[in-house]
């Protein structure tokens, strides 16, 4: 951990980092809803074009909720962190980084959701949050193997970060 005056030193600007990067991951979540609701054709009937979107709907949802789902866990693991490492910031560099990626996932899945070749996009998908699950799990690990948690913390904190 750098000194008083390091980047390390603050428990709270590595959580304003990655609240940021969630942020900016659930917005553009919405890009391809937007993207695909207004691309009518001249003349095209609007709610069947709306209606014909669907996937796409269903898949911001989805990516939506799973990255709030996954704020929420960032916030309750964090809570706990009394202290920060060099370990502990890459760790969450890396979770952050599968975050930011989950729009990509998404959206190949809601385009291909209803093409012969939509496994690959379920496999890409799964792979993703597969990943990220195991992020958190090894975030949680982490911090109990370096002594990082807060002290006080309650002792089913580790039940509570690794289900």
């Amino acid at each position: 951990m750098a000194g008083p005056t390091g980047i390390f030193h603050s428990r709270d600007r590595l959580v304003a980092l990655s609240d940021g990067v969630f942020a900016v991951a659930m917005t553009l979540m919405s890009f391809d809803v937007v993207a695909k609701g207004t691309s009518v054709e001249p003349g095209q009937d609007l709610a069947g074009h709306l209606l014909a979107q669907w996937p796409v709907y269903a898949a911001y949802l989805v990516g939506f909720m799973t990255i709030l789902v996954c704020w929420i866990n960032h916030q309750v693991v964090y809570e706990h962190v009394a202290r920060l490492d060099t370990g502990l910031v890459w760790i969450n560099g890396l979770q952050i980084a599968l975050i930011v990626a989950v729009p990509f996932p998404t959206a190949l899945l809601a385009e291909r959701l209803l093409e012969p070749d939509a496994t690959l996009a379920f496999a890409l998908y799964g792979a993703t949050f597969l990943l990220m699950a195991f992020s958190f799990w090894a975030t949680a690990r982490y911090i109990r193997w370096r002594g990082l948690a807060d002290e006080r913390a309650d002792p089913g904190l580790d039940r509570a970060l690794t289900r």
